[in-house]
């Protein structure tokens, strides 16, 4: 499945639906994307129903917005997830201590109008700023994740 991201406002909530294969080259307008939304103190729902894969840097992004739901005040980011592979990816993260991790069987409200967030072109020089907050963000989860990114983080610091 190519991948794609969509997004929709619903009611109070900044949602996003992730779909297919999400690498770093995927998610750079989505940082970008959720760096203009913070400021609205939402909270946001991402729906991984069809997802299929999360590399590293879409993984720290995606800890981006459980980031800013506890920066705001707002409560807790919200994933839900069909994918057991996903889902122990997440957990393997330790994103359970900073999202609400819900199975669903499929995709979230179908009838909404979601908006693709469109991919941007990026210099190596600002793809390698996404990927190092990205990086860091995740590291900052729980001291399991600072070991494990740890040679990452060093190597992206001096970059």
């Amino acid at each position: 499945m190519t991948p794609k991201i969509e997004y929709a406002k619903i009611e109070q909530f900044h949602v996003f639906r992730l779909n297919g294969d999400i690498r770093y080259g995927d998610v750079v307008s989505l940082q970008q994307f959720v760096e203009q939304l913070k400021s609205e103190n939402l909270a946001f729902i991402l729906d991984l129903t069809n997802t299929n894969h999360l590399d590293s840097t879409a993984l720290g992004t995606l800890a981006l917005m459980a980031k800013y739901s506890r920066e705001a005040g707002v409560e807790k980011a919200t994933i839900y997830v069909t994918d057991p592979i996903v889902k122990e990816t997440l957990l393997g993260v330790c994103f359970d201590l900073v999202f609400n991790i819900e199975s669903a069987e499929a995709p979230l409200n179908p009838s909404e109008s979601f908006a693709e967030v469109e991919p941007v072109d990026i210099e190596a020089e600002s793809l390698a700023g996404v990927v190092k907050k990205a990086h860091l963000t995740l590291a900052d989860i729980c001291e399991s994740n600072k070991a494990l990114f740890k040679d990452v983080n060093d190597l992206l610091k001096k970059s």
